[in-house]
C-alpha cells in the first residue's frame, strides 16, 4: 500500500537557526551534546557529531552530518536507517508518493513530547525509490 502523506519526528536541529527554528546546517556544541544522549544516531559511534564531540569539540566542526541538517537548506529528507538488531545499517523504506504531504516535528530541548512542535511543511516532490 503506497501512502500518500507522512508525519516525521525530527531530532531537534538549531544549525543556522537566526529568527527561526534551524535544520539548515550543523548544531551548536552545547546540541550536539543534548542530542548525543538521547537521540540514537546522534549518540552513534559513526555520526560525525559523536566523533567530533569525542574529540573534545576541536578540530574541524562537522558539516551536513544528518539529514537534519539539511532539512531546510537542500530540501530533501529520507526515511533514515535502521540502528539496532539484525537489520541495522540498511535503509527504511518509505512507502509514499510524489505529491503528498510530509509533516515535520520536534521536540526542543528539555520539552515533553505532548509539547512537539510542527517545524515544516513539504509537498513531496518526487520519491526516489533506490535507495
Amino acid at each position: 500500500m503506497v501512502n500518500k502523506h507522512v508525519a516525521v519526528k525530527c531530532t531537534y536541529n538549531n544549525g543556522d537557526e537566526g529568527g527561526f527554528v534551524g535544520f539548515a546546517g550543523t548544531c551548536t556544541d552545547e546540541i550536539i551534546k543534548d542530542n548525543i544522549k538521547s537521540h540514537v544516531w546522534c549518540g552513534n559511534d559513526n555520526c560525525a557529531c559523536k566523533i567530533y564531540y569525542n574529540q573534545g569539540f576541536k578540530g574541524e566542526k562537522p558539516e551536513s552530518p544528518c539529514m537534519e541538517s539539511l532539512l531546510f537548506r537542500e530540501w530533501v529528507y529520507g526515511a533514515g536507517w535502521f540502528h539496532n538488531g539484525p537489520k541495522a545499517g540498511e535503509p527504511k523504506r518509505a512507502n509514499l508518493e510524489a505529491g503528498g504531504l510530509a509533516l515535520f516535528t520536534t521536540r526542543f530541548p528539555g520539552e515533553p513530547e505532548k509539547d512537539r512542535k510542527i517545524v515544516g511543511l513539504y509537498k513531496i516532490d518526487k520519491v526516489d525509490k533506490c535507495r
